[in-house]
C-alpha cells in the first residue's frame, strides 16, 4: 500500500506521518480534531504501516492521537464558546455548519444529553455541529472534555486497528472473518444502516 503519490492535505498530512513519525500523528489529529474536513484517515493508514514495520507502537500511536483528538475537540468548543453566534454566521458554512444542523445537534443535545458527542464523532456528517453546538449551548467543560475522550479513544482505537490489521496482517484478519462471512456481511448491514438513517433525521428531518 504505496501512499507517497497524494496530493493535497492527504499528501501532507501522509508526509507529516512519515516524516515526524508521533509528532506528525499528533499535529494531524489535533487540526482535524477541531471539525475541519481534513483526511485524518491518511496519517492513520500511514502510522498502520509502520506499526507494521516495527517503527511505531499501537498503543502509543492510540494515546498520542486520542490525546491530538481531544485537545482539537477543545479548540473548536472554545470557538464556539467565545465566538458565539456570530461566528457560525460568518463562518459557518466555510466549515460545514448550517443553521439547520445547529437546531438538530442541538435538540439531540435536549433529548439525549453530552452522549451526543460521543455519537456524532463516529457520523462525520454531525460531528462538527456537534462541537460548535456543545461550545454555543455553554456546556459544562468538565462534561465536554469526559465524553470527547469517551468519543475519541473509541475512534481512534477502531480506526488504528483497521488500518494496523489490513496493512501487514489482512490475511490473518481475512481468515478470521470468512468462516462468519455470512453474520459478519449482516450485522455491517444494519449497523451502516442504522447509522444513515439516525443521520438523516438529524440532518435532513
Amino acid at each position: 500500500m504505496d501512499l507517497s503519490a497524494l496530493r493535497g492535505w492527504a499528501g501532507i498530512f501522509y508526509s507529516w506521518a512519515v516524516r515526524y513519525g508521533y509528532a506528525g500523528i499528533f499535529a494531524a489529529s489535533a487540526l482535524e480534531g477541531t471539525g475541519l474536513p481534513i483526511p485524518i484517515e491518511i496519517p492513520f493508514m500511514a502510522a498502520g504501516l509502520l506499526m507494521v514495520k516495527g517503527k511505531m507502537t499501537f498503543a502509543v500511536v492510540w494515546i498520542i492521537a486520542t490525546v491530538g483528538e481531544v485537545l482539537g475537540n477543545l479548540g473548536g468548543y472554545w470557538v464556539g464558546y467565545r465566538g458565539g453566534r456570530a461566528f457560525v454566521d460568518r463562518f459557518g458554512l466555510r466549515i460545514g455548519v448550517t443553521d439547520k444542523q445547529l437546531a438538530k445537534v442541538s435538540r439531540y443535545f435536549e433529548r439525549y444529553g453530552p452522549m451526543t458527542i460521543v455519537a456524532a464523532r463516529w457520523f462525520g456528517i454531525i460531528r462538527t455541529p456537534a462541537i460548535v453546538a456543545a461550545g454555543l449551548g455553554k456546556m459544562r467543560l468538565e462534561a465536554y472534555t469526559f465524553y470527547s475522550l469517551i468519543a475519541e479513544a473509541s475512534w481512534t482505537a477502531g480506526w488504528l486497528w483497521l488500518f494496523y490489521a489490513f496493512s501487514g496482517h489482512y490475511q490473518t484478519v481475512i481468515g478470521l472473518v470468512k468462516p462468519h462471512l455470512a453474520w459478519v456481511i449482516a450485522v455491517a448491514v444494519v449497523v451502516i444502516g442504522g447509522a444513515w438513517w439516525w443521520t438523516v433525521r438529524i440532518v435532513r428531518r
